[in-house]
């Protein structure tokens, strides 16, 4: 049967029907700060919209899940913090379930992409994955024997925000020294600003990519130095987690092996130090459909 996808980000939302691994229609609208009730309200009438123009009715419909940018507490269908649309304990599984007439599950963002790629794409066969999002900062999710790990607060997977450095940079989230000040795009932001030319204005993370494939040398040391924190931090989760699988993933992954040399280079030193034994290391392979399709095959399990 199929179902809805919803993914939540801080300026859209992307609203799927889904089969399985497969997405047969989509749209997107903006999302606004600070309006959560109107939010939900457009969530429920893009999905009936969507579903109308497919031809089929709600009751054709086994499920929907809602992926939000958040901390989520999946058990009672609430986000609890979401620092882009400044939402605070807000129920959204009641109202939207309301409105559809049909169960609603509710995950954290990172954790239905993550699903995906476990069921449907790079991460599929393994039974322990370790999901790392590179992007603007570092999330995360952890899968483990066929169940995402959420924690009693929906903090599990949190990966950006362990201390990588002890008295380091300040993070935004008010601690210091946290992994994704060292190998996020807000980093590689930074020191393209500090060390390539301006053009116009100051080189951003977006400049790298194109010097680094042409051999611009100090290009290729932003890789290497990105790649060479996050290869370092993935040595101390596998020490703690010990996956069959690191999955690599967000807008910073697209850069293929410029970051993911540096990185598997980095990771396999550190625990070769020990003698142990070494986690693959994929590039996810869904690209932004994930958080829709991993979010409807997570509201297969809607309550």
């Amino acid at each position: 049967m199929m179902r809805v996808g919803i993914d939540v980000g801080g300026t859209k939302i992307a609203v799927g029907l889904v089969d399985g691994g497969n997405i047969l229609a989509k749209e997107r609208f903006a999302s606004y700060p600070g309006a959560p009730q109107s939010t939900i309200a457009d969530m429920a009438r893009e999905v009936k919209a969507l579903v109308s123009a497919h031809g089929l009715g709600l009751d054709q419909i086994g499920g929907v899940g809602v992926g939000f940018a958040g901390t989520v507490d999946s058990d009672a269908g609430v986000v609890r913090t979401s620092a882009n649309l400044r939402w605070t304990d807000v129920d959204v599984r009641t109202p939207l379930s309301s409105a559809l007439g049909l169960p609603v599950r509710l995950v954290n963002d990172a954790d239905a992409a993550a699903w995906a790629e476990y069921r449907f794409g790079a991460a599929r066969g393994y039974d322990s994955v370790v999901a790392i999002t590179v992007g603007t900062g570092i999330g995360g999710a952890l899968i483990f024997g066929d169940r995402v790990l959420e924690g009693r607060h929906g903090l599990a997977g949190e990966l950006g925000h362990f201390t990588y450095e002890p008295g380091g940079l300040p993070c935004g989230c008010g601690r210091v020294g946290c992994w994704e000040q060292y190998c996020s795009g807000s980093r590689m932001n930074a020191l393209a600003a500090e060390r390539l030319p301006a053009t116009n204005g100051l080189a951003t993370a977006r400049d790298v990519d194109p010097l680094a494939l042409a051999g611009d040398p100090v290009a290729l040391g932003i890789f290497e130095e990105i790649g060479t924190a996050l290869g370092a931090g993935m040595a101390s989760l596998g020490m703690i987690f010990d996956p069959d699988l690191f999955l690599i993933g967000g807008g910073v992954s697209e850069s293929g092996e410029l970051l993911l040399e540096p990185t598997r280079r980095e990771y396999t030193r550190q625990m070769g130090l020990g003698g142990f034994p070494c986690a693959k290391i994929v590039a996810a392979s869904l690209g932004n459909d994930a958080g829709i399709i991993g979010a409807a095959d997570l509201g297969a399990t809607a309550r």
